[in-house]
């Protein structure tokens, strides 16, 4: 049985696809192990609270209907997700930023860093956006116990908006 070089050729190349799709399967559980280690170290010692609490106390602040500025022009949900440093009696320094859903990932850093407490407007400029940063701050109450415990964090919206606790449509996206 001869082979041409045109079959070792393709037998070489699919050799070497083989191998790649091996490499890459291999790499992807290790970059999998990885992540899983870094997000235990963020989340090692700490307890987390009753999610229903996170949940109860959303819904109770979205049910406010917020309240509008002194321009009228945009609704402030205040406490969406409520620090459990104590403002009043407290001699911390308060950072007080904001941010958009775009850029919402960089207050992991910035809580890792300041490790103080932090008050943070997060402006929702349409509907959508509103609605996916009403699920996101219930992610990271239920999930991230740092945000838990440093940060505050208000909804900033247009007047003609209302934010509303994700339905029961909206369960899959959690």
């Amino acid at each position: 049985m001869q082979c041409s070089c045109f079959q070792v050729l393709v037998a070489a190349l699919a050799l070497v696809a083989g191998l790649q799709l091996l490499y890459l399967a291999l790499l992807s559980g290790l970059h999998g192990q990885d992540q899983r280690s870094r997000y235990a170290e963020l989340f090692q010692g700490r307890q987390p609270l009753p999610r229903d609490r996170h949940k109860e106390r959303l819904k109770q602040v979205l049910a406010s209907g917020g309240s509008l500025d002194a321009s009228r022009r945009y609704r402030i949900y205040q406490d969406m997700l409520h620090g459990t440093w104590d403002g009043e009696h407290s001699q911390d320094v308060v950072l007080v930023t904001h941010t958009s859903l775009s850029n919402l990932h960089h207050t992991q850093q910035l809580v890792e860093r300041w490790k103080g407490p932090l008050s943070m407007a997060l402006f929702a400029p349409g509907p959508a956006e509103v609605r996916l940063a009403t699920m996101m701050v219930y992610a990271l109450a239920a999930l991230c116990a740092p945000f838990r415990q440093l940060v505050r964090l208000h909804l900033v919206c247009h007047a003609d908006q209302m934010a509303a606790f994700p339905e029961l449509e909206d369960h899959d996206e959690f």
